[in-house]
């Protein structure tokens, strides 16, 4: 079984996590920024180029490392060591209440991607509380490790 390592961000802002979904394939549900730490990349340096990637934002800062898991993914027969972060952001932008950014990583494309040319995200703002009982496969893994005074950043 392959083991592949993989960074979480959370970003937090007036106690909501930013998550987004894939609106051309609605069975990947809802999930934060997250992706492939490259071979000799510091899971710091990837938690940021996964964030502002997938985000299209910069100016991202990490708050905390929260800690890491284990997940199985049996489709695959993969095991991907997981890293959390969380993470603050200076960018302008993300003041938005809702935007659409999207990965151009051809690697991954289906039909429709190819379409638009990438991956599209559809990122909102989502309580915590919900966060906990509505993201995908286990990447609410550490939310109950921020720290309360750091839900507002």
């Amino acid at each position: 079984m392959k083991t592949v390592k993989k960074v979480f961000a959370y970003i937090i802002r007036e106690n909501k996590l930013l998550v987004f979904k894939h609106p051309d394939h609605a069975d990947a549900g809802i999930q934060v920024p997250a992706g492939t730490v490259e071979e000799n990349e510091s899971l710091e340096n990837a938690v940021i180029r996964e964030a502002s990637e997938e985000t299209g934002l910069s100016n991202f800062k990490i708050e905390k490392y929260l800690g890491n898991s284990v997940y199985h993914v049996k489709e695959k027969d993969e095991t991907h060591d997981r890293y959390y972060f969380l993470l603050s952001c200076m960018d302008k932008k993300i003041n938005r209440s809702e935007w659409i950014h999207g990965e151009k990583n051809e690697l991954h494309f289906t039909e429709i991607d190819k379409r638009y040319g990438m991956i599209r995200f559809s990122f909102y703002w989502l309580d915590i509380f919900h966060a906990r009982m509505q993201l995908n496969r286990g990447h609410s893994e550490k939310l109950n490790k921020i720290p309360q005074g750091n839900m507002i950043l």
